[in-house]
Parts: C-alpha cells; sequence; structure tokens
C-alpha cells in the first residue's frame, strides 16, 4: 500500500492572510467555498511540524512522569473565528496556536522539570515564545506553560511553522477543561473572560484555590484576604448549583465507543450536547488527508449550531484521549475532586484550631 504524504501548503501566505481576514468579516456561516478550502489546507499543513513537536515531547516526558499524557489537535475553525475576531490585529497566517501539543503530568513540579528539559534539549526546532501562566495567570485564572516552537527540520517546505505546547499539572487540566465543559453547556463564552459573571468569578476563585492546592498552602488566617475566597467560592457554588450540574452530565451523555485498531492515530471527536451524545471517527496515520477532510466536512454541517462540538486529535489510546480531553466527555470529576480536597482540608483545619483552642482553654483553667 502506498504511504500517504504529509500535507503541505498549497497556497501563499498571502492568500492564507486573505482568507483569515474573509473568515473575520464575514464568520464560518458567510465565507465562500474557496476560502474555507484555505483555511483548511493551511491548517492540515501543521499536521507534520506538529507531529515532529509530540514525538520529541513524548521522548521527554517520560522522562519526568511515566504517566504523563501527551496528545495533539488541529484548531477547530470556530475557535480560529473566535480569535480572529477577537484580536483585531491578528492574521491568520501568523496565529501560533493553530498547531498544538498538549502535556499533562502529575504535578506543578514536573510541569517545571519537563520545561526545563525541553529547552535544554538538542531540538533542531526554535524555540520562538514562552508564556509563564503559572506565575502570571491568565485574567480568566487560566494557568499552564505555554511554548511556541518553529519548525526547522529536514523538510524545508514547513520551515518556521508555529507549533504551541501547552504543559499543564493535572490540577491545573482539571480547571481549565471544567471552564470548558461549562461553556459548551451553557453557551457562555468564558475562556474569552466574557459571559456571566458569576461563572467568571467562580472560576476565577478556584483557579487560586487550586494554585494553593498545589502549593500545599490553604491559607486559614482571618486576616489573610485570600482566606475569603473559600466562604465566597462556597457562596458561589451554591448560587449557580454547581455540584449537581458537573454530577449529572456524565450520565447524561452516551458515548459511542468501539474496540480501538492498533493503527488508530487521528481521531475526530464529536460533543453533540443537543442529542447528549459523544462520537468518534477513527483514522490511521498515513490518512491525515481523509481526517482533515472529514474534519472540514463536520465543521461545515455543524457550523452556527453552538449546541455541537467537533475537533481532530491524536493520541496513543481512548484512555488517554478521555484524560487529555475530558471536555469532550463531559467529564469533571476530577475538577470536582479537588474542589472537594480543598474545602476537606479546611475543614480539617477549622477543627483543629477549634481543638487547640478548647485544649488550651483546659490548660489554663487547670491552674
Amino acid at each position: 500500500m502506498k504511504k500517504e504524504k504529509w500535507i503541505t501548503l498549497e497556497y501563499s501566505k498571502t492568500a492564507v492572510r486573505k482568507a483569515g481576514d474573509s473568515l473575520r468579516i464575514l464568520t464560518s456561516d458567510s465565507i465562500s467555498e474557496e476560502q474555507l478550502n484555505i483555511l483548511s489546507n493551511w491548517r492540515s499543513s501543521h499536521a507534520y511540524p506538529m507531529q515532529c513537536m509530540l514525538t520529541l515531547l513524548r521522548h521527554l516526558t517520560v522522562k519526568v512522569d511515566t504517566t504523563g499524557i501527551v496528545v495533539q489537535r488541529l484548531k477547530r475553525l470556530r475557535s480560529i473565528e473566535s480569535k480572529l475576531i477577537k484580536m483585531k490585529t491578528m492574521s491568520l497566517d501568523r496565529m501560533q496556536d493553530i498547531a498544538g501539543c498538549r502535556v499533562v503530568v502529575e504535578n506543578i513540579k514536573k510541569v517545571h522539570e519537563l520545561q526545563e528539559l525541553l529547552i535544554k534539549s538538542r531540538t533542531r526546532h526554535k524555540l520562538f515564545k514562552e508564556n509563564d501562566y503559572i506565575t502570571n495567570p491568565k485574567k480568566s485564572g487560566y494557568r499552564g506553560r505555554h511554548l511556541i516552537y518553529k519548525y526547522n527540520a529536514t523538510k524545508g517546505e514547513y520551515k518556521d511553522f508555529l507549533v504551541e505546547i501547552q504543559l499543564r499539572s493535572k490540577i491545573q487540566h482539571s480547571w481549565a477543561t471544567a471552564v470548558e465543559v461549562v461553556e459548551t453547556f451553557t453557551g457562555e463564552p468564558l475562556k474569552s473572560g466574557q459571559g456571566n459573571k458569576k461563572w467568571l468569578s467562580f472560576f476565577r476563585c478556584v483557579s487560586k484555590l487550586f494554585a494553593m492546592l498545589e502549593d500545599g498552602n490553604i491559607p486559614f488566617n482571618p486576616m489573610f484576604s485570600e482566606s475569603m475566597l473559600i466562604p465566597k467560592t462556597m457562596s458561589l457554588m451554591n448560587q449557580l448549583n454547581i455540584k449537581t450540574f458537573l454530577q449529572d452530565l456524565p450520565y447524561s451523555f452516551e458515548f459511542i465507543d468501539r474496540k480501538k485498531d492498533k493503527d488508530d492515530y487521528f481521531f475526530i471527536l464529536k460533543l453533540d450536547a443537543w442529542e447528549n451524545r459523544i462520537s468518534y471517527r477513527s483514522f490511521t496515520q498515513k490518512q491525515i488527508k481523509k481526517a482533515s477532510d472529514d474534519y472540514l466536512s463536520l465543521e461545515k454541517e455543524f457550523k452556527g449550531n453552538n449546541y455541537v462540538n467537533v475537533v481532530l486529535v491524536s493520541a496513543s489510546s481512548i484512555n488517554n484521549l478521555k484524560k487529555a480531553y475530558p471536555n469532550y466527555f463531559a467529564d469533571t470529576k476530577d475538577f470536582l475532586e479537588n474542589l472537594n480536597q480543598i474545602f476537606t482540608k479546611q475543614f480539617t483545619r477549622t477543627e483543629n484550631k477549634i481543638t487547640g483552642k478548647r485544649r488550651a482553654e483546659y490548660r489554663d483553667n487547670s491552674y
């Protein structure tokens, strides 16, 4: 069987830029078929540079965390459109996260270790930009490390193609994917810092609490302003009925599954919030062209339908797929467990403080 080639860019960067400008002005509902095909080809041509970075990341991640998860995805048309509309000066040919690799490791210490390994590696690819959203979280509360690399290996047709690498701890990942789950099922554009103010405030509070959880420091001292985060978070949880809302989601969805073939490599995930159904299509690595074409076809079919989300990803197993993209499986279990851990620690500290106070009173009264 003849090996299918990786997709290369068939248009000029100027044509790509114009397609992006059309998408910004007309949106995907009105953009021409030709412009949509240019956009799709530009996105799909990032598959090979992205694969190269994935291979490097898998090699490095196992040195830091043998249970680490490494996956890749090509940015959704809806997300590209949203970014172009929000960032007026952004052009499609300069967008840095068309191709993305995500690594989820056990804890924040391993995030930093992996980042150091990556920067010090002998890869020929060039580090173009770093964003430290752990030291300086986004306004939304998002935390993680992002590194943008330029492809710089043997295939000249991909030279300087950009690939974004996201490094997250499990706790950071649980927060980020919970935001996406809520965004999907409420229609609130929370990732971009817009929408319902109570949801935005809730996730900002939880981000700070998760940061403290990772540092092992949940403050109790009433004189410390951050201590008000817990009662504020609990109040917002009650107002939004968050536990019931999130806990009910996984049980209301039907996952259309089948046994993974050994050659399955790319997956198109489709989440239908209206039909309460999650399904996927799988493709071998040689079928990248068909996967890309089917991806665009589904995006065209469901454009304008906010109840259906599709994404083209790659993972070594269905299990890793679920762990890396729990938002596509309506799974917020880890997020709720981390929340519960915070409240349990706070309750224990409160009890210890009360017990300690009673012991002191007993000692004082015993003399």
